[in-house]
């Protein structure tokens, strides 16, 4: 799958990217709790992998299911996004927790 697909959603701003890589969610459709902090380690990708993309300039942040029925998804909580062709997609990474010396158990809020 190449990382430059395209994703036909109605979607709102999961998170924001601050100043040096690290972002901060901004939305209740991600399994992070809202103001939980996280930076991007740009690798490949595998399924399942808790991910961030960009849609349009929007950051979305789920897990990814690749080649389910012929179509890459990202999963959210109570929601499916099929990744089909009509809007410029990219994936940025897999998610990290940041910075990790002062969150040593994961993602929490600030």
């Amino acid at each position: 799958m190449s990382k430059d697909k395209l994703l036909k959603t109605t979607h709102s701003k999961a998170a924001t990217c601050h100043k040096g890589g690290l972002y901060r969610i901004k939305s209740e459709r991600t399994e992070l709790p809202l103001g939980a902090t996280f930076s991007v380690i740009p690798v490949a990708v595998a399924s399942g992998d808790l991910i961030c993309t960009e849609v349009s300039g929007r950051i979305i942040v789920g897990r990814w299911l690749p080649d389910i029925a012929g179509f890459d998804w990202i999963l959210q909580p109570g929601r499916l996004i099929r990744v089909t062709g009509r809007v410029p997609f990219r994936i940025l990474g897999v998610m990290a927790p940041y910075p990790s010396h002062l969150n040593p158990g994961g993602f929490n809020a600030c």
